[in-house]
């Protein structure tokens, strides 16, 4: 059954990545550099991010961001205003942005959630009180179908919700909104 899912999701992503964003203009000039907007939660944020940068994995600043690479890294540095974190995990909904005319162009989210939940951000650190910065890795490793299918030079939106890994149902404790344009 998981795998007719699968078979799924990615003949939509097949049939949303064949089209094409004739006359968008990037939102948020992402064509130029990434953009990040703390998310609004339900509860009040503990982590409040204030920067967003990808690099390579020398450790250069690189942008447009490279899907081509095993693992995707990014520093974010903000503030957590709460108690120490031991156990960091993501959850991650990933968005393209699509359309034909610039009133068409809009953001669509892509039904990968399933497979993009409880992720390990790769920072191996307890996230301290106070003012932090996260060098976030992103393995890509197994995600290669999925990677073949977005567009090169493409738009695209990360909503992140932080939590905390130890708790048996996690309060968020942040969310986090970063657009981007990708090269493979």
């Amino acid at each position: 059954m998981r795998w007719k899912a699968f078979g799924f999701v990615m003949l939509f992503l097949w049939n949303i990545s064949t089209k094409k964003s004739f006359g968008c203009e990037a939102p948020n000039s992402i064509d130029k550099t990434i953009y990040h907007a703390n998310c609004n939660l339900k509860t009040p944020a503990i982590f409040h991010i204030e920067k967003v940068v990808s690099r390579d994995e020398n450790g250069n600043l690189s942008y447009p961001v490279n899907v081509g690479e095993k693992i995707l890294y990014f520093d974010i540095t903000g503030r957590n205003e709460g108690e120490e974190v031991h156990n960091l995990l993501l959850d991650l909904q990933l968005q393209q942005y699509v359309g034909y005319g610039e009133r068409n162009c809009k953001w669509k989210t892509l039904p990968l959630s399933p497979f993009l939940k409880n992720i390990n951000p790769g920072i191996g650190i307890t996230v301290p009180h106070g003012d932090v910065a996260l060098p976030i890795k992103f393995s890509l490793h197994g995600f290669g179908p999925i990677i073949c299918l977005l567009s090169d030079w493409g738009f695209y939106a990360l909503n992140i919700l932080i939590k905390d890994g130890f708790e048996k149902v996690s309060t968020p404790l942040g969310c986090l909104r970063v657009e981007f344009q990708i090269r493979k």
